[in-house]
């Protein structure tokens, strides 16, 4: 008698814990859908062009920019870019990186080094004998490096 009275009480304690439990369970608020995301369709990636003011340069500068190699360059890890003279501004050469296209500048140096500059990019080109790199003068990070011309 005294086993059937334990199981009845344990049976007891055990609806009075599960009967609380279902009717938390069951709110009276009803659930809420969240609303269907949107679907994006992705634009086809457009080279990104970075604008510059077009100044007359000097006859230096000029000069200068005769002195660069142009065409395609092979760079480490499979990078590629290419400079061209700009042919309607003088003095400028176009660098295509991935998807930038940035109007470049020639600066005089002391070392020798031929470099190409646009500032409004932040972009930086440093041509050398042995190799030439580009880099990135906002974030202080190279973009290219160990770059090689293409015959």
């Amino acid at each position: 008698m005294k086993t059937t009275s334990l199981i009845a009480g344990l049976l007891g304690l055990a609806l009075l814990i599960t009967v609380p439990l279902t009717a938390l369970a069951q709110s009276d608020k009803p659930a809420v859908k969240k609303p269907l995301a949107k679907k994006t369709i992705a634009k086809k990636p457009v080279a990104k062009k970075i604008s510059s003011a077009f100044t007359p340069q000097s006859d230096e500068i000029k000069s200068l920019s005769e002195q660069f190699k142009g065409g395609k360059f092979n760079c480490e890890f499979n990078e590629t870019l290419t400079i061209i003279p700009n042919k309607e501004h003088l003095g400028y050469l176009t660098l295509t990186h991935k998807k930038t296209v940035a109007n470049m500048l020639p600066v005089a140096t002391n070392t020798g080094a031929l470099r190409l500059e646009s500032k409004s990019a932040g972009l930086v080109w440093l041509q050398l004998p042995t190799k030439s790199m580009l880099m990135n003068s906002k974030i202080g990070q190279r973009l290219a490096d160990d770059c090689h011309a293409v015959n």
